[in-house]
């Protein structure tokens, strides 16, 4: 896939609701999950989680300091619950970046942090 198509795949998939593959999760992204386990505690972090595009798929995988974990759907729900009014402006900002990285053939992974503004 193309830089533009990988980005437009996972704008489809991330802000609108073209949906995930959990194929491609199983296929990408299952295999790495005590990685993301470890670098989520080595980082400490409040979560972590991968994208990965294939073929116009999309897939992703989301897991919280309690080891919880949530595939496509669930995820992108909980990141939004996570990010709340802020879900489309980060995303927006992320997708460019993970793009260039599946481009080179490369997980996207990214740790979170969660402020309580209150």
């Amino acid at each position: 896939m193309t830089l533009k198509e990988i980005s437009k795949s996972l704008e489809n998939s991330l802000i609108h609701d073209n949906g995930f593959q959990y194929e491609l999760y199983k296929y990408e992204l299952e295999e790495l999950t005590e990685e993301f386990k470890a670098s989520l505690r080595d980082d400490n972090d409040d979560y972590i989680f991968a994208v990965s595009a294939n073929d116009h798929e999309v897939a992703m995988v989301l897991i919280g300091k309690s080891m919880d974990m949530y595939i496509n759907d669930s995820a992108k729900n909980k990141l939004q619950e996570l990010w709340n009014r802020n879900y489309i402006k980060n995303t927006t900002k992320l997708i460019p970046v993970f793009a260039k990285l599946l481009h080179n053939n490369e997980i996207a992974v990214t740790g979170v942090k969660v402020v309580d503004l209150h």
